[in-house]
């Protein structure tokens, strides 16, 4: 987004605006003096007379030949001396474009009206609804343009330099929503509330995983990622996260800069096929793309104070001038030319870090090294003019001023075959022309070009060159016409109204579809490069295509003498009487309520008015709560939320939210009250960036749109208060207070009704619970879920049957044909089914949700369930718990009995076996169809692997005095063992690719992450008590425990591994899910017990990386909430349990963990001694010889079936790092990030 003197703003009061800095010389060191405190649109200030900056005294030497010296020639069209005479001077004797009347978007609208089409908003619509699903893996970049292509945007990895250009294109059409309607020429039957509402949710959604790569040190692209989506958040809404975020970014992007060089190192490397540099020490590649950037270090600057950051922007520029511009000749005719130094651009520069000195010139995009590539041209351009802006350096003018002229002069001497359209630049001006016919054009070099062009036509403006301004404006205006009659795609899109008053676009044509607006985009036609990517439709062309309807042009500003006096606008005062009108008719109601009971008897009358005065002050304190802050923005100039950019707007947005805290007479069946609209979507956007990716169960368009309709929201009032407690930490300033009056209506108005609704919120409170360390809480509702789940029918499939029961079940739900909301359900099944397991492991309990209860599909593929792509899953097996004592092989257990006649179609279901989708039983998966199934998917698997592990092997009661226990009891080991070797063998291949990590993971999926985690864990689970046996087994040292230990070991190391990259990948506002934070605390467990049983000297560096992961989950789940120093939550409690087991290994030598304790371990939170841990190796009581009992463990007669004894020493048990499995899926996620 370009500088704030550039949008289309409604007139503000000029008390906002920033001082005008005192007019004289300026000087490299006097930069950060302009950046004054901003007005509610930050903006450059122009308004000062710069025309001492382009003397000759304020140039150095070699660059008198330029915008000073060259303008002598015609004073009176360019004096640099004195302002020109046709603006008057303001009050300190400077210009001041103090003034940005609406009506001037009127130029730009008239002149390109395909900028302002509904094409344009239906296009960007629908690619923000088509690409959700992959957030926040992968950004939109290119449209082929090839006939074999479906039109839609190729997908980038969210690392690449081009993923925050499509959130800024969504950020640009809103601003045009919100502040000049009028001007989208959209069809009436669009509602232009409910498309900017729903505009309103997708920007929030896109622009989180954006917010999240803010502290990326690996690129110097980070200007160009954060600030088209997060500037802008931060200017319509005053959204702090994301300044917050841009200031983060800025001191990120100040990490790469080397000051003996003076420059910002762009690449760490350069590899093509005819150059490679690797050497960091006597190599720094900075490329002319970095002038771009710098935008971010100043703005930051400006916000922060922080005069570092634009000093080293102004460095940075200075050493660009030397080392990248390359003067060239004046060779144009035109009289109002720019009559100063002309300039070409290399792409690439390599300086020698240790001097700074220029080693060499290269192009890495361009034709040749020597050849002026169009784009590198237009970022030049682009990136002096905004550096002028910020600076007021003369000699960042001249720069951006020649750096223009000789890309109009290349434009307008382009040979003949170029006659249609010659302002749509070529790839490269001095590349060969390989077919005169169709020569490679560059469309985005142009719109580029044309931005940074509008931009130097307004600062010329600003001191009085009106004809150089002119000519550069009306050049862009003409890139940009050519670029539309020769670029703009043809295949149109349009935007269609929908039910719930969702707005959805559609083609014209429904057999030609184009995402892209503009095509004839060339990203790289180098000989050299490893891709050519010509003639595409490129993501960044489109960005600066609407970036331009955005902007103003130079003339268009209005230049007034005397600033606007400050003080209350006209109607201010009007809409105060009135507000206190309704104050008063609302006492005055309550007086007549009194008068109708004066005659009542005294008890009635003593109670009623007693009631009635409790519900009067009730209604009058929250009436006030909820006026008093608008009283307040009645005050400020503008009247509108729009801009929050200085500190007493930002104030006044968060009195404005204490109108969401729950008064103190609250009642369990009173509603508590929302917050205010904005804060409430952001709070929702929250929920499904935050929450939502650890139990996804509600289908996020779906919700939203239920969301935008009154009617629907009052039945979702339950959800959206679950979503408030949960998600509200993850939202600045949205904490309010009398959070547990709020739970406790949620858990009364949930328990009230038998709705999907109610189990949704049910379920996420649980999760809150859990994660907020308040378990205990969580426990009842869990154990209520389960048994709510069976009363709905959503732990059985609706799927015909011919066998039916002779007592039909009431049913709460009726059955649906809409695939969505059935594969809703089936996903709020799953979630409460795994809510159980994680009860039953972690406390040792029981399970509920039996083979008896549960016959379900698998949910599907989280993007398939977005795109509502109906697909078929295979049903999940569950084990007969009735059957698995120890004794019973594990196949007599997980045998299915079937539930319909043979007959049946094949879509119909059997109690785990169905024709055509059979069921799946972990480990045994071959034969069912996997394709359709997600991480969440696998997830359930792996956490019902570790509930077996749990219920069929631990919790058996078994007397080691007897042979035939203790052989069954060792069988089933060998079983569960197999089992879970084989779920991660069977994995499918797409979990699988990549297996060496040969490329770069810019994100991992949570719940295939958790999936790995878990498998992990339950390898631990089912190992450790062999690898570390109880002393009063006699047998113990016949047992293969070095086998089991080693098992334990390693996947408590690779736990932490994969822990430590998830965290380093995730957003670092992302939280983990509780389950992940269990398998932490059993893998660092069973590291502290082999450090102590091993008696190694050294415990694992792998145990402290698992503290570490614990502080920073509980940082995340922490959040905005302030619980600092309040009680701690589950992360933090695990971490403290942790710390004093090592305290307590480290002061006694002796001291043994009962590695089977874990339950009463992770359960104390009054830090009580570990329980019932061995100091010493107790005497060993009476008990058989293991001769005596006939057992020769790991002899060859004691065998399975499936393996023998020496495949099952040496099996690779562990889910490794290596094995990149968890990295290759497409996310199961929701919104924003997810």
């Amino acid at each position: 987004m370009d500088p704030l003197v550039t949008n289309l703003v409604e007139p503000q009061d000029d008390s906002s605006q920033a001082p005008s800095k005192p007019a004289g010389d300026v000087k490299p060191e006097d930069d950060l003096l302009v950046l004054k405190p901003a007005p509610e649109r930050t903006q450059y200030d122009v308004s000062e007379n710069l025309g001492s900056a382009l003397t000759e005294e304020a140039i150095p030497a070699a660059s008198v030949r330029s915008l000073g010296s060259s303008i002598e020639e015609d004073s009176s069209e360019h004096d640099t001396t004195t302002p020109s005479s046709s603006a008057p001077p303001s009050e300190s004797g400077n210009l001041d474009c103090a003034t940005h009347h609406f009506a001037s978007s009127t130029a730009i609208a008239d002149l390109v009206p395909e900028l302002f089409t509904e094409n344009i908003m239906a296009k960007v619509l629908r690619t923000a609804q088509a690409a959700l699903p992959f957030l926040p893996t992968a950004f939109p970049e290119i449209v082929p343009q090839q006939d074999n292509h479906d039109g839609s945007y190729s997908l980038r990895e969210a690392d690449f330099w081009t993923c925050g250009f499509f959130p800024g294109t969504m950020y640009n059409m809103l601003e045009r929503l919100i502040k000049y309607p009028q001007r989208m020429h959209l069809s009436s039957s669009v509602d232009l509330k409910h498309l900017r509402n729903q505009l309103t949710v997708l920007c929030r959604t896109w622009v989180e995983p954006v917010r999240g790569m803010d502290e990326r040190t690996d690129t110097h692209d980070i200007g160009f990622i954060v600030m088209p989506a997060l500037r802008a958040d931060w200017e319509l809404f005053g959204n702090q996260q994301s300044l917050d975020s841009i200031v983060k970014a800025a001191h990120s992007l100040a990490t790469r800069y080397v000051p003996t060089a003076g420059a910002i190192r762009s690449w760490d490397l350069l590899k093509k096929k005819n150059i490679e540099i690797i050497d960091q020490d006597q190599n720094m590649i900075v490329i002319i793309d970095s002038m771009c950037n710098l935008d971010l270090l100043y703005y930051a600057a400006h916000h922060a104070q922080d005069s570092k950051l634009a000093e080293i922007a102004t460095t940075h520029a200075a050493t660009l001038l030397h080392s990248h511009l390359r003067p060239e000749f004046m060779l144009s005719a035109s009289k109002d030319a720019y009559r100063g130094q002309w300039y070409s651009t290399c792409h690439v520069a390599n300086i020698d870090p240790r001097t700074g000195e220029l080693k060499q010139r290269m192009t890495a995009q361009g034709y040749e090294h020597d050849s002026t590539w169009s784009r590198g041209q237009a970022w030049g351009i682009l990136g002096y003019a905004e550096t002028y802006m910020w600076t007021r350096d003369s000699r960042f003018l001249e720069a951006a001023c020649g750096l223009a002229e000789y890309f109009v002069y290349r434009l307008e001497t382009s040979p003949v075959c170029v006659s249609c359209a010659r302002y749509v630049p070529l790839w490269d001006f001095d590349a060969p022309i390989e077919n005169e016919n169709e020569p490679l054009r560059d469309s985005s070099a142009g719109t580029i070009a044309a931005n940074g062009m509008l931009l130097l036509s307004q600062a010329l403006a600003g001191i009085g060159q009106t004809q150089l301004s002119l000519r550069f404006r009306n050049t862009a205006l003409r890139i940009v016409q050519d670029t539309l009659s020769f670029a703009l795609a043809p295949e149109k899109a349009r935007l269609v109204s929908g039910s719930y008053h969702q707005i959805r676009a559609e083609e014209m044509s429904p057999e030609r579809r184009y995402d892209g607006m503009l095509k004839f985009g060339t990203a790289n036609n180098n000989a050299n490069a490893r891709n050519r990517y010509a003639n595409h439709g490129l993501v960044y062309g489109d960005y600066y295509l609407v970036e331009f309807g955005n902007r103003k042009t130079g003339e268009e500003c209005e230049y007034e003498s005397k600033r606007i006096k400050p003080g209350l606008k006209s109607g201010a005062i009007d809409n105060l009487h009135r507000r206190i009108d309704e104050l008063e008719q609302r006492f005055n109601a309550q007086e007549s309520r009194f008068e109708q009971y004066k005659h009542s008897s005294p008890h009635e009358t003593g109670h009623i008015r007693q009631s009635s005065s409790k519900s009067a002050a009730c209604s009058i304190l929250a009436l006030l709560a909820k006026e008093l802050p608008k009283l307040t923005d009645g005050l400020s100039n503008g009247g509108v939320a729009t801009p929050a950019t200085n500190e007493e707007s930002n104030k006044r947005r968060r009195l404005a939210d204490k109108d969401n805290i729950i008064l103190h007479t609250l009642d369990s069946d009173e509603v508590p009250p929302l917050p205010q609209a904005e804060m409430l979507e952001a709070i929702v956007a929250a929920y499904f960036s935050r929450v939502h990716p650890w139990i996804p169960m509600i289908h996020q368009a779906r919700f939203l749109q239920r969301f935008s309709i009154e009617q629907q929201r009052r039945k979702l009032s339950v959800v959206i208060q679950a979503m408030i407690l949960a998600a509200s930490k993850f939202v600045s300033g949205s904490q309010g207070g009398h959070v547990e009056q709020a739970r406790r209506w949620v858990v009364c108005t949930a328990m009230e009704t038998l709705s999907l609704e109610s189990l949704q919120a049910l379920t996420i409170l649980a999760f809150d619970d859990i994660g907020n360390g308040q378990a205990s809480k969580a426990w009842a509702i869990i154990g209520s879920m389960t048994r709510t789940v069976e009363y709905m029918g959503l732990a059985q499939e609706q799927e015909d049957s011919e066998l039916h029961p002779f007592c039909q079940a009431y049913a709460c739900l009726e059955n649906t044909d809409d695939w969505t909301e059935e594969e809703e359900r089936r996903r709020v099944f799953w979630n409460v089914f795994l809510l159980d397991r994680f009860c039953s492991v972690t406390m040792g309990w029981s399970t509920s949700l039996t083979s008896d209860d549960v016959f379900r599909r698998l949910p599907c593929d989280g993007h398939l369930w977005r795109k509502q792509n109906a697909v078929l899953t295979p049903y999940f097996g569950i084990w007969d718990k009735s059957k698995g004592r120890i004794g019973n092989p594990i196949g007599f257990i997980s045998q299915p009995t079937s539930l319909i006649d043979e007959s049946s179609a094949t879509e119909t279901a059997a109690h785990g076996q169905m024709r055509g989708t059979p069921s799946i039983d972990m480990g045994q998966n071959g034969a069912a169809d996997m394709s359709t199934v997600g991480a969440f998917a696998y997830n359930i698997e792996a956490t019902e692997s570790m509930s077996r592990v749990v219920s069929y092997f631990l919790q058996q009661k078994v007397s080691i005095r007897n042979q035939g226990e203790i052989s069954s009891w060792l069988t089933r080991f060998k079983e569960l063992d197999l089992r879970l070797v084989h779920w991660k063998m069977l994995l499918p291949q797409k979990w699988k690719a990549n297996p060496n990590l040969t490329r770069q993971v810019p994100l991992m999926d949570p719940n295939l992450t958790t999936a790995h985690v878990t498998h992990n864990t339950s390898m631990i689970l089912l190992h450790q008590l062999i690898a570390y046996p109880p002393p009063q087994w006699s047998f113990r040292n016949r047992l293969p425990s070095t086998c089991s230990a080693e098992a334990c070991y390693t996947a408590g190391t690779e736990i932490a591994t994969i822990t430590e990259k998830y965290l380093t990948k995730s957003s670092p506002t992302s939280p983990v899910g509780c389950q992940y934070a269990f398998c932490l605390f059993v893998a660092a467990r069973v590291l502290l017990a082999h450090w102590r049983y091993a008696r190694e000297k050294i415990l694992a560096a792998e145990f402290w990386s698992i503290l570490h992961s614990l502080e920073e989950m509980s940082r995340r789940w922490i959040a905005f909430s302030g619980r600092l120093h309040c009680e701690e939550n589950l992360f933090s409690q695990y971490h403290r349990r942790l710390r004093r087991l090592h305290e307590r290994c480290a002061e006694d030598e002796n001291f043994r963990l009962n590695i089977m304790d874990y339950t009463k371990d992770m359960d104390d939170c009054r830090g009580s001694e570990p329980s019932q841990s061995f100091r010493t190796w107790p005497n060993v009581g009476v008990t058989l010889p293991l001769d005596d009992l006939g057992l020769s463990l790991l002899s060859p007669e004691f065998n399975t079936d499936p393996m023998l004894d020496q495949d099952f020493i040496d099996m690779d048990r562990v889910i490794a790092f290596e094995d990149g499995s968890m990295f290759t899926s497409s996310f199961d996620l929701g919104a924003n990030g997810w």
